[in-house]
């Protein structure tokens, strides 16, 4: 989940862009009503999923939000850029362990990190939010 909130943005969606709610978790838009001479502040249908991987529903104003007068897990927002990077960790007599430098490479293709884990170590893939 992620704690970095994206203000939502209609056209981005309209492209299939990736939303989150509030609390981070995956939402995907699933109506957008644009019926003339509508007058509700509720144009567009997400389903969200929930903590128990199920799925809830809600209803938002175009710019993501559920109620207008305050803040609410159903809030709509776009889901922060990701890549994958992989790092390599280490037994460290001293502390335990030691976390050397991420490689944007994949340790198939970086003879490094290849090498590294047949020594102390262990390579991992992991994903972290960038900024654009």
């Amino acid at each position: 989940m992620t704690n970095k909130l994206i203000p939502f943005d209609l056209e981005c969606a309209r492209k299939g862009d990736i939303f989150v709610s509030r609390d981070g978790y995956e939402a995907k838009l699933i109506f957008e009503n644009d019926s003339a001479g509508l007058e509700s502040n509720y144009k567009l249908w997400f389903a969200i999923k929930n903590t128990d991987g199920g799925w809830v529903y809600a209803a938002t104003s175009i710019n993501g939000c559920y109620h207008k007068e305050s803040d609410s897990v159903y809030d709509i927002f776009m889901k922060p850029k990701t890549k994958k990077v992989y790092i390599w960790i280490e037994r460290h007599i001293a502390t335990g362990c030691k976390f050397h430098k991420a490689s944007n490479a994949a340790p198939e293709e970086n003879k490094d990190l290849l090498e590294r884990t047949y020594m102390n170590g262990k390579v991992y893939e992991i994903e972290i939010e960038v900024d654009e």
